[in-house]
């Protein structure tokens, strides 16, 4: 009973920990959120297409940009005039940015807008953090995990990608990291010796 009753206060030590980290995180991120990218504009580069083709599919239900860029819809999130990077095929309008990141941010950005979206991102690299931490918790014990994936949390990468709508600077919270033998053996699987969540490797580094 009492080996139960320790197991159970340590699963809720871990669990209160991880919402601690989540909400530090989440509120990092937010916080540069808000941040100008470029000029006067928090987003940059293929940021606008993306927001573009996921308020397109908001509104028109398509991923054609065409009349979003000819009513310049797009001055609701960016300021300074956005060109087509697309080719316009059968009246169509697509932008070479996939549809993935559209889709994943379009619920957001239908309540929020482009501030939404950025939040969700956020959200979701705080919590891509905080899975890092529990892998981590499983090789090696607190602070350890905890103090490494704050840290890798707080670094300058993900405190300036987290909240961005651009895929391709998307860190994923979890950079490829040569694998830990531990973890290898922990998981047991093929993925896992191949890469391993920084804030495990980290720990498992530095424990070891």
């Amino acid at each position: 009973m009492d080996s139960r009753v320790g197991a159970w206060s340590s699963v809720r030590g871990a669990l209160r920990r991880s919402a601690l980290l989540f909400a530090g995180l989440f509120l990092a991120y937010a916080l540069t959120a808000g941040l100008e990218a470029e000029g006067s504009s928090r987003f940059a580069g293929d940021e606008s297409h993306v927001l573009l083709a996921a308020q397109s599919l908001v509104e028109d239900g398509d991923f054609d940009v065409l009349d979003d860029l000819r009513e310049g819809s797009y001055h609701d999130f960016q300021p300074a005039p956005v060109r087509a990077i697309g080719k316009q095929r059968e009246g169509q309008l697509l932008e070479p940015t996939g549809i993935g990141m559209p889709l994943l941010i379009a619920p957001a950005f239908a309540v929020a807008g482009a501030t939404g979206a950025s939040l969700l991102l956020a959200a979701i690299a705080a919590l891509a953090v905080c899975l890092g931490y529990r892998l981590a918790l499983r090789v090696v014990p607190d602070p350890w995990a905890l103090g490494t994936a704050a840290a890798v949390g707080l670094s300058p990468p993900l405190l300036v990608h987290a909240p961005r709508c651009c895929p391709r600077s998307r860190p994923a919270s979890a950079w490829p990291a040569r694998p830990c033998s531990p973890c290898a053996r922990t998981i047991g699987s093929r993925a896992a010796r191949r890469s391993c969540c920084s804030p495990c490797s980290a720990s498992c580094h530095g424990w070891g």
